[in-house]
């Protein structure tokens, strides 16, 4: 029985961060990501299981000052599969996913062409981990990255150091 959880709403960590950050909680800096040139994987379960769609956004606005959608039909409600999930995320069914990846790839490949996108970030740890190969056959050179790793390196902590390298 699971009293505690049955009378508490849970909520996606990216819900609680757009929240944080909303109310003024956190110092970001988003200049400290302009290296980046960004684009965001909707993924699966968060964006279609939870409505998860703008929360993301958010963050990656207040953190980040490069960032560009890919195309509508792509996006949101209508995101594509990365061709990882439903365990096909083994290496002995690489071309399964890499076909099963391939909208994505091309989605990813036209931001990457018209706007010079160099990450694509999600907050799905599968994907976060299962994309790299995706990217590397579709669309190489492009890394693959995190939302709060672009929040952890836009964070500006009291007391901090001057930085000598990013995140």
């Amino acid at each position: 029985v699971f009293e505690h959880a049955r009378g508490t709403r849970m909520i996606h960590i990216m819900e609680f961060l757009a929240d944080v950050i909303r109310h003024g909680k956190l110092k970001l800096d988003p200049s400290r990501n302009d290296h980046i040139r960004l684009t965001y994987h909707d993924s699966c379960n968060p964006a279609r299981a939870m409505g998860i769609f703008e929360e993301p956004r958010y963050v990656i606005s207040n953190v980040c000052n490069n960032f560009f959608e890919m195309p509508r039909n792509t996006i949101r409600e209508q995101t594509f599969c990365c061709g990882s999930g439903s365990g096909l995320n083994t290496d002995e069914l690489m071309e399964m996913r890499m076909r099963g990846g391939f909208p994505r790839g091309n989605a990813l490949k036209h931001v990457v062409d018209k706007h010079g996108v160099n990450l694509m970030a999600c907050i799905c740890a599968i994907d976060k981990a299962t994309l790299s190969s995706l990217v590397d056959y579709w669309v190489p050179g492009t890394e693959i990255g995190g939302v709060h790793e672009l929040l952890g390196n836009a964070l500006i902590m009291d007391g901090e150091p001057e930085r000598t390298q990013n995140l």
